[in-house]
Parts: structure tokens; C-alpha cells; sequence
């Protein structure tokens, strides 16, 4: 199932002849009761589990799945005075990771 509004799958993300059968649902909820009514599974980044909590939806961690890109969105010109202190923080704490080994 692919979720049209917020989707970080896709079918093609699987090889040829083993790709899931899919259809779409409109947005995070639908996507949500549609796996905890048991009609589907899905696939999704870790950060869903964190902020789209579902009591009959369990999160389970694909150990073996390649990493999710993720990007840091904020206006090109800040209208927030922590703005750029907030970016100058999570720059430190990418460039720390990074460091440490993780991706």
C-alpha cells in the first residue's frame, strides 16, 4: 500500500519479479487504520513510528533495508530568530554522527 500524501516507498524499490502488489490510500491515517484493521502491511521510514504513533500498528525495524534519505526543510530566508542557531546545532550533530559511523 502506498500512502499518495506522504509516501517514502515505492514498488519500484523492489526487484523485478518480486515487487509487492500495491495500492494507494490517501493520507497517513488511511494508511494507518488500513494496516492496524489488517488489510495491508507497510513500509515506511523509522520516523513514522514516532510521529504517527498508532496503538494496533507495531513498528517493526527492516535491519537490512537500505537507509531513507531525509532532508531538513526550512524557509530560504528564516523568518524564526533560532533559525540559524538551530541549523548551526544540527549541522554538529549530523557532522558528530557522521563521525561516529552512522549514516
Amino acid at each position: 500500500m502506498i500512502c499518495s500524501t506522504a509516501a517514502t516507498t515505492a514498488a519500484h524499490l523492489w526487484p523485478t519479479g518480486r515487487r509487492p502488489h500495491t495500492f494507494e490510500v490517501p493520507g497517513v491515517d488511511e494508511w494507518l487504520t488500513t494496516i492496524a484493521t489488517g488489510e495491508a502491511v507497510g513500509v515506511t521510514a523509522e520516523s513514522a513510528g514516532h510521529s504517527h504513533p498508532h496503538p494496533a500498528v507495531r513498528y517493526v525495524p527492516l535491519t537490512d533495508a537500505p537507509s531513507v534519505t531525509v532532508h531538513l526543510v526550512h524557509p530560504r530566508v528564516p523568518r524564526h530568530p533560532a533559525t540559524a542557531e538551530f541549523l548551526d546545532h544540527i549541522r554538529l550533530l549530523l557532522a558528530g554522527a557522521t563521525r561516529a559511523g552512522r549514516p
